[in-house]
């Protein structure tokens, strides 16, 4: 499945310099996760590195993105566990 290859990417691209394509990353990450959370995002950390980039982003956005993706991975109960 490509989405399972992309999301390695996807990951990378939370500590990209850019902003605006960490702040995008972050968005399709919570696209993913949005109706189901895989066991790929899982096994990548996805619920902790968007924790982090919530915590420590240098961009309000980007940190209010992954509190918006992070909330909505909170209905999935894998992601309770995780985080």
């Amino acid at each position: 499945e490509y989405v399972d290859e992309l999301t390695p990417f996807l990951v990378q691209a939370l500590n990209d310099t850019i902003s605006k394509i960490r702040s995008h990353a972050v968005n399709t990450l919570g696209f993913l996760a949005r109706y189901r959370l895989s066991e790929r995002l899982i096994e990548l950390k996805v619920p902790e590195k968007l924790l982090d980039v919530a915590c420590h982003d240098t961009h309000v956005t980007v940190q209010e993105f992954a509190l918006r993706v992070l909330k909505q991975m909170l209905k999935h109960e894998q992601a309770k566990e995780v985080t």
